[in-house]
């Protein structure tokens, strides 16, 4: 019987950015992108990034990971690919990731002295499928 749960490992701050000179209305977003095909120890990389911005400053947090088990097919199509995105953020494990990264937006945002409101709990994320590039590498 394959594995059910879903597990997220290898988690990795890829990038951070803060500023004090940004203006918008104050908003949160939970963005999370996954590879359609896994790796062949059956892993997914998972790109995810926290962005909150408020009336006088901004942060971004991008993290990468590896996503395991869940039960699913090497490569996601169709309906099975909407079974996992309904799956994933639902999934406990991604509460853990946004963990991560609100812990490190906290960080930044003291660093250069933000007055900004980063929720404890897990906004509904947005997820959608990663897309191969058609550029070639240079």
């Amino acid at each position: 019987m394959a594995d059910e749960s879903i597990r997220i490992v290898a988690p990795l701050i890829m990038e951070v950015r803060a500023s004090a000179r940004y203006e918008s209305d104050p908003h949160v977003m939970w963005s999370i992108g996954y590879a359609p095909i896994s790796d062949e120890d059956g892993g997914r990389v998972l790109f995810a990034n926290l962005h909150a911005a408020g009336t006088n400053g901004r942060v971004d947090v991008e993290l990468a990971a590896t996503q395991l088990g869940g039960g699913f097919s090497a490569e996601l199509e169709g309906d099975e690919a909407e079974i996992y995105a309904d799956r994933l953020a639902q999934a406990g494990a991604l509460a853990a990731l946004y963990d991560i990264a609100r812990i490190t937006a906290r960080g930044l945002i003291g660093t250069v002295g933000i007055k900004l409101e980063v929720p404890l709990a897990s906004p509904v994320p947005k997820i959608t499928q990663l897309v191969r590039s058609q550029e070639p590498p240079t």
